[in-house]
């Protein structure tokens, strides 16, 4: 499996460790499943709620639909967005594209329809 890691700290994180400790867990997790770390994207304080100015995340997704990569992982969804509507998308989008999203916090993939059943 190729793997890019996407980690994100807002401007409200105030822990600037945050972005170290995120791609460290995200090492660890794709290493116990034997998994290759491609490419590793970052937005180091920008908000969740701002979608179109991450360049690590247009960075993630243009990996994703040039197929370079297989899984996305991710600390929790908010890494990915902190929207209710735009967040499902983009991982419906993934999924279209082959793209599996797994949160290391939870050890469990991500399906696009489990969190639109929570949005609503």
């Amino acid at each position: 499996m190729r793997v890019a890691v996407y980690a994100r700290r807002s401007t409200e994180e105030h822990q600037h460790t945050s972005i170290a400790t995120q791609r460290a867990s995200a090492e660890l997790f794709a290493a116990e499943r034997g998994w290759t770390i491609a490419e590793t994207h970052v937005d180091d304080g920008i908000s969740g709620s701002e979608f179109e100015r991450r360049p690590g995340l247009a960075a993630l997704l243009r990996a994703c639909r040039e197929r370079r990569v297989d899984v996305v992982l991710v600390r929790d969804l908010d890494r990915i967005g902190r929207d209710t509507l735009r967040v499902p998308s983009i991982v419906r989008d993934l999924e279209e594209m082959g793209v599996a999203v797994w949160c290391y916090s939870t050890r469990a993939p991500v399906r696009a329809d489990d969190q639109i059943g929570r949005a609503h």
